[in-house]
Formats: structure tokens, sequence, C-alpha cells
């Protein structure tokens, strides 16, 4: 049996003001989470997760991310997981695109936050979500 991936619309669920948004530059180690990205209502299967950074000149920090998984759409704690996803190295005065997939869970979002405290990041996160079909 064949399968083909079906994709859904892409949504924006980060988008700081370099990028034409109004969410918080990315700055220290608190970290800021994005939208809840809802995969079990349409029943997406998963979602191709692209990050792009744009860094100050000069930078001393680098933009770390990870993904946050729940049965929940209101993620009440009980059953979140983090998941460690990796770290976009710091480029002088440029912008950096990581792609990755997630699979498998019902609800989602990016966390993201800086190595340091030293710099501002703009950063926007874009998801497309996808379902396996037959072919």
């Amino acid at each position: 049996m064949a399968f083909k991936v079906e994709w859904g619309t892409e949504q924006i669920v980060y988008q700081t003001d370099a990028y034409g948004g109004s969410d918080a530059d990315i700055s220290g180690t608190t970290g800021v989470d994005s939208d809840v990205i809802d995969l079990a209502t349409n029943g997406y299967h998963g979602a191709m997760v692209t990050i792009k950074a744009t860094f100050p000149a000069s930078p001393t920090d680098d933009l770390n991310f990870s993904t946050k998984y729940s049965n929940s759409s209101t993620f009440d704690g009980d059953e979140e997981e983090q998941q460690p996803a990796g770290q976009i190295e710091k480029k002088d005065g440029g912008e950096r695109i990581y792609t990755y997939f997630v699979g498998l869970c019902k609800y989602f979002k990016v966390h993201l936050e800086a190595s340091g405290s030293t710099d501002s990041i703009d950063v926007e996160v874009r998801v497309t979500p996808y379902r396996l079909t037959t072919a």
C-alpha cells in the first residue's frame, strides 16, 4: 500500500516586528511559547516547523528551541512533555532558517529562548500540518 502526504494550510504561530508581527523579540533565557498548534481537530499526523531567526550585529547569544507536546489544547501541565530540539547558532547581522518535523501528537507549541541575556533576536515560526493518505 502506498501513501502520499496531504499538506494543510501554513500558519504563522510566532512573529516579531522585523517579520511584520507584534510578538516580543527573544531575549533572555526565560523564553516564550508560540501559539498552540492543533493537529487533532482536522486529523493531521504531524507538522513541518520552520524557524527564521535574525540576529543583531556582533551577536553573543544563540537561539534555543524545543517542542512542548500535550493531549490537551489548554496545556494544563499534567500531560505536557517538552522535547529538546536544537539550537540555531548566531550569525553576525544575518538570518538563519531551520526546519524540523513534529509527529504523532494532538497539540504542540514551540518554545524559544536565547542562550544568554545579551541579544534581542527577531524570530518567525511557521507551521504546515500534514496527514498521510493512501495513494
